[in-house]
Parts: C-alpha cells; sequence; structure tokens
C-alpha cells in the first residue's frame, strides 16, 4: 500500500462484513440456546405452546391426533390445561417430559383437564387426539403458572391420570383394535396372542380404551384382560352412545275417551336428559254416567342401550320397567295424572328411546 494515499471506501468492506456475519452467527446460537431447538425429546412435527394464551385446535372426521411442546418452568409450577370447546366433544391426551417418559394419561372421555408439573428443565410434549373421530371439534390448550385451586373444583374438570395398568391378549389368535368400541369401526391394528397394552380406561358397554401408537384405540373386553394396577383404573363414556338432548321439564298428552295416545321421547345417563314428566290428560269426559269414567292401559316400550335401567309410572317413585303394563282409571274431575320416565342416578351409560302407549282398557260404567 502507498503510504502517500488514504485507503478507499471499499477497503473497508471486507472487514465490516465478516463482523456483521460473526454478530448474526452468535445471535442465532443464542436462540438455539434459549428455544432448545436442538433438545433431543424434539419433535419436528411438534408445534410450540405459547403461554398466557389459548391455543385452539381444530378436528374434522378422521384427523388424526396433534403434538405440541412447551418448557418447564425451571422455578415455578407449570399448569397445563386443555378444554373441549364444542359441547358432546371429548378428548384423549398424553404428556411426556425432555426423556420421553410418560408424565400423564388422561382417557377419552373428558372435556376438561388440568394438570401441575413441578419446576424443573427440559422440554415437555403434548399428543392430543379425538375421542369421537366422526366429529368436529375444538379444544384450546393453554400454560400457566402456579397451582390449581382446589376449593370447588368439579369431578369433570379435575385431573383424571391413567394408572399402570395393561390391556393383555390371553387368546392364541390376534386381537382387533378399533378407532371405536364397536365393531362396526375401522381397525386400527392388532394386539398379538400374550402381548399387552396401555389401558386408558374402561366402559359401561364391554370395551377398553388403549394407548396404540400414540393414538387412542378400544379392544373389547370380550378377548382380553385387565392386569396391573386397575383398580383405579378410570370408568370411561362409550362415545358411541348418543347423549339426549336437554328438553321440557313437563310434558302433556291429551288423549280423548274413547281414543288412544302415544308420546315419544329420549333419556340419556350419565349425561345429558334423564328423566321426563309426562302429564296425561283424559278429555270429554261428562259428568253422568256413562261417559263419566274410563279406564286405560299404559305400556313403556323401549329402545337403545341400558333398557334394564329405566324406571317409569308414579311421579314421585316409579318402579315399573320396560315392556310392563298398568292399567289406571280416569274419572270426571279428576281426569289428569302425572308420570315419570327416568334413568335414576348411579345408573351405567344408557341412551333409550322410548314409546308410552295409552289404549282404552278395562269396563266402562
Amino acid at each position: 500500500m502507498n503510504p502517500l494515499y488514504a485507503p478507499s471506501p471499499a477497503y473497508w468492506v471486507k472487514p465490516l462484513l465478516l463482523v456483521l456475519a460473526l454478530a448474526l452467527l452468535i445471535v442465532v446460537a443464542l436462540l438455539i440456546i434459549q428455544f432448545d431447538l436442538f433438545n433431543p425429546a424434539d419433535n419436528t412435527r411438534a408445534i410450540w405452546l405459547p403461554g398466557a394464551t389459548d391455543t385452539r385446535v381444530s378436528f374434522a372426521p378422521g384427523d388424526t391426533q396433534r403434538l405440541y411442546r412447551f418448557n418447564a418452568r425451571p422455578h415455578d409450577i407449570t399448569r397445563l390445561k386443555l378444554n373441549s370447546q364444542t359441547e358432546g366433544f371429548a378428548f384423549a391426551a398424553e404428556v411426556r417430559d425432555s426423556a420421553g417418559e410418560t408424565v400423564a394419561l388422561f382417557n377419552g372421555a373428558l372435556d376438561s383437564v388440568e394438570l401441575e408439573l413441578a419446576p424443573g428443565e427440559g422440554l415437555y410434549q403434548v399428543a392430543l387426539a379425538s375421542s369421537v373421530p366422526d366429529h368436529y371439534g375444538t379444544v384450546t390448550l393453554s400454560l400457566a403458572d402456579g397451582q390449581i385451586a382446589e376449593i370447588g373444583a368439579s369431578p369433570a374438570s379435575a385431573p383424571l391420570i391413567a394408572p399402570r395398568c395393561s390391556a393383555l391378549n390371553p387368546t392364541h389368535a390376534d386381537v382387533l383394535v378399533r378407532s371405536a368400541p364397536s365393531d362396526s369401526f375401522s381397525i386400527l391394528g392388532t394386539l398379538a396372542p400374550a402381548m399387552t397394552i396401555p389401558a386408558l380406561g374402561r366402559t359401561d358397554s364391554g370395551w377398553i380404551s388403549v394407548n396404540y401408537a400414540e393414538r387412542l384405540g378400544w379392544v373389547s373386553n370380550d378377548v382380553t384382560m385387565l392386569q396391573g394396577d386397575c383398580v383405579t383404573l378410570p370408568q370411561v363414556l362409550d362415545p358411541t352412545i348418543p347423549i339426549a338432548p336437554d328438553d321440557a321439564q313437563v310434558y302433556g298428552l291429551e288423549v280423548d275417551r274413547d281414543g288412544e295416545g302415544v308420546f315419544r321421547e329420549t333419556i340419556s345417563s350419565p349425561q345429558g336428559d334423564s328423566s321426563d314428566l309426562v302429564w296425561i290428560s283424559v278429555v270429554n269426559l261428562h259428568t253422568q254416567p256413562p261417559n263419566n269414567y274410563r279406564e286405560f292401559t299404559l305400556t313403556l316400550n323401549c329402545e337403545g342401550t341400558g333398557l334394564d335401567a329405566v324406571r317409569w309410572g308414579s311421579a314421585y317413585s316409579p318402579t315399573l320397567v320396560c315392556g310392563q303394563t298398568i292399567i289406571l282409571p280416569f274419572i270426571y274431575g279428576t281426569s289428569q295424572q302425572p308420570f315419570s320416565v327416568v334413568l335414576p342416578e348411579g345408573s351405567r351409560q344408557s341412551y333409550v328411546q322410548y314409546t308410552l302407549v295409552v289404549t282404552p282398557g278395562g269396563s266402562v260404567g
């Protein structure tokens, strides 16, 4: 370089670019450290779950599970909350820690879950799946710090963690694992003889919900058996059994003194409308014989699931069951009588379509 001349501006471009490139590399390295992008437990399919906000997850019929990830708080409890935003839409979920160990399994009949994670380091992953694969639904995920309030907590919102329990295939043939608890639903795979699969819950209808290759599956009680710590295995709802919608508190059925009548409705348990009150009124009765009095035969016919739990009859203490008949008198001045059709509290999961048939019967005086 000639010392008599000052360096041209282009002389400093290359050193400046090198400095900028080095600074950029430092920033990228800091971001990698901060967000644990190379954490061994990371999954490229998992979506980052932000804190202090709700993440909405929408499912359409046939959708597979969704994966999310988040960092544990090193000095405070982390609270993970999942809520169904669609009426009648339930979900299943599994939470794993940075080592890939299962922290919690939630059964497939939940619409609200809260989980506390102790202070610590590392990445957590959440697998979320629909329990009703033929329905649309939305679930929200949210992260917060602090403890879950215990006062006023309801069973529906309390954390429900499945115990260490498995479903065993004791037969000499493969057991089918289905996408829902019914032989009419699609097959996810098979469970080989003498092999086990993690159990998540059991239904009143004779099925066990299982974790099959990170998907919610179902095996029949008829060809499997439970083994392990299964005493507290949760009772879960069968998603194939419908729920009766809430309806009128009181119904009325008018029947002509020489006519007949039919009333149809649905009830379900433990969710939905579990009881109906029906007032039967006989009209056109006169003040004088012979048209001041009639007898009618009442019969309740039932279809659906859990028919043996149905009770009907007296509005205050029904004791009759589906298929039974009763003959009742109606007289001018007392021509109305109330009847109830109920699934008593504590009944197993049921959905019943019933028909109350009123026909003329008995003598006319």
